[in-house]
């Protein structure tokens, strides 16, 4: 598991440190640094294969730009240092600007067998790892088939192999329907627990009398997500229905991937999740927290970037209920410092009645401010 992550110089960030647990949670203002935090874990994986030479700024997984975009505007020195902690070790990754390629930094100092031993066991490095971004959501039925993805086992656990696009879902799910997942909370049918089936029980939860499945196409090059709902007709009767994506509702589309990745990981995964929450009902929310919290608790590395004091606020609720242990989660709050514009973090450390003490000014108070206004 991750226990640490280290960033100087990279964008806003000119020495950040950040302890993290089974659940870690970034949220803040607009530009103060989450994104970037998650950036620097993507650019380390997305580089895994030149890692012993240099970090690529712009590849499948993110894309910075070049040496001058990826530097902090504040940097006391030329180059850009992630240091990892795995565990109870810690890994430096020094690197400084290339020469001939502008995207292209190369590594300073020595890449050792320690480093080497990382990129095979580590989840930030090896299969165990799925990212869900933020341009998730293309709302389509049929996806087009991967040939990588099925004719190679190793790059059939991603669901997206772009941006977080989450574009290989279908593909995903055809070849793994039959997993058993993490969490099995769905009334056990004939076949058992099922990460399919598991699936439609998390996303009926989320958008009550939605359900769906996945079939390959006629065409043999494409998948299909079928979506159905429950509906009552004129005569009272109730059937279901069929629709399309893109007239189901944008909180299926954009939730889909999120409640996939989490109940396909094992023990030991890492996922990363921006905005879950994205076009979800608060109380849609709130179910979504609970199934990530229950997640983190069975062993599974989730970092989450929100906006959302409802995702906030639920998980805090499953730590009240004792669905995760107050240890296992710490919150991060971001804000953008007046004097030099970088990066300011402040750590949270939820109590175990799920209470936050010590929180900053700012920290999701809109709503108070608001109500006082309207009560004043």
């Amino acid at each position: 598991m991750l226990t640490q992550i280290d960033i100087e110089n990279f964008k806003s960030h000119l020495h950040t440190t950040m302890q993290l647990r089974p659940l870690t949670v970034l949220t803040g203002t607009n530009s103060s640094g989450k994104t970037s935090v998650i950036q620097s874990l993507l650019l380390l994986r997305q580089s895994k294969n030149i890692i012993a030479a240099g970090l690529e700024l712009n590849g499948n997984l993110c894309q910075v730009g070049t040496y001058e975009d990826a530097l902090s505007k504040q940097a006391s020195n030329d180059t850009i240092t992630f240091t990892v902690g795995i565990d109870d070790k810690h890994y430096e990754f020094c690197y400084g600007k290339d020469g001939g390629r502008e995207s292209f930094l190369k590594l300073m100092g020595g890449f050792d067998d320690d480093k080497q031993m990382l990129l095979e066991c580590s989840s930030l490095f090896n299969e165990n790892f799925q990212y869900v971004g933020a341009s998730r959501g293309d709302a389509r039925n049929r996806y087009l088939k991967d040939a990588l993805v099925a004719g190679a086992e190793c790059s059939a656990s991603q669901i997206s192999k772009r941006n977080g696009q989450c574009e290989l879902l279908a593909n995903f799910l055809f070849l793994h329907s039959d997993q058993t997942p993490v969490i099995c909370e769905s009334p056990s049918t004939g076949n058992g627990h099922t990460l399919l089936s598991e699936s439609v029980y998390w996303q009926n939860l989320l958008t009550p009398g939605v359900s769906f499945d996945v079939v390959s196409a006629d065409d043999g090059r494409s998948y299909e997500i079928r979506y159905t709902k429950r509906l009552c007709g004129r005569d009272g009767a109730a059937s279901c229905c069929r629709f399309s994506a893109e007239n189901i509702g944008g909180g299926v589309s954009y939730s889909l991937p999120v409640i996939v990745a989490l109940l396909s990981a094992k023990p030991g995964s890492l996922v990363i999740i921006e905005n879950p929450e994205a076009h979800l009902y608060p109380s849609s929310q709130a179910v979504l927290a609970r199934l990530i919290s229950l997640v983190a608790a069975k062993g599974v590395q989730v970092i989450v970037e929100t906006y959302s004091d409802h995702i906030v606020n639920g998980i805090l609720v499953n730590i009240k209920k004792r669905n995760v242990e107050a240890g296992d989660v710490v919150i991060y709050h971001f804000e953008t410092s007046p004097r030099d514009f970088s990066s300011v973090s402040y750590k949270l450390e939820p109590a175990s009645d799920g209470s936050l003490g010590g929180v900053p000014k700012g920290f999701f108070d809109q709503f108070d401010l608001d109500l006082n206004t309207l009560v004043d």
